[in-house]
């Protein structure tokens, strides 16, 4: 990606200049070149070449009407970014037990002075 950033920056520079002297002056590459001169560039095609740089990438996929909701927006990112909130993660059995017996004990007696925890049967 940062090779894209700098040959764009570079080709654009390019382009000013040879706006400015009707034509840049750049050196052949590879053996085919003419004694290793250089040739001249176009403002066309320095333009040609940014465009096919910047061109959009097609590869890829676009979900339509997906997601419709929030566990299936949190189900997704869990999958893509392994990302899981930990309201969203499994719950131990230890949780599961605590969360059945504190729907019946009593609260007042959870939040008085010098409530040790113990249950007494009655």
């Amino acid at each position: 990606m940062r090779e894209l950033v700098e040959k764009e920056k570079e080709l654009l520079a390019q382009l000013e200049e040879a706006k400015a002297s009707d034509g840049v002056e750049v050196e052949a590459k590879g053996k085919g070149g003419k004694g290793g001169g250089k040739a001249a560039k176009t403002p066309e095609e320095i333009q040609d070449e940014i465009l096919k740089l910047i061109a959009a990438d097609t590869s890829g996929w676009i979900l339509q009407d997906f997601p419709r909701n929030i566990n299936q927006a949190k189900q997704l990112e869990s999958l893509f970014q392994g990302f899981e909130l930990l309201t969203d993660a499994s719950k131990s059995q230890e949780l599961l037990n605590f969360e059945t017996w504190t729907k019946f004990s009593d609260p007042v007696s959870m939040s008085t002075d010098g409530f040790t925890g113990e249950i007494t049967a009655q």
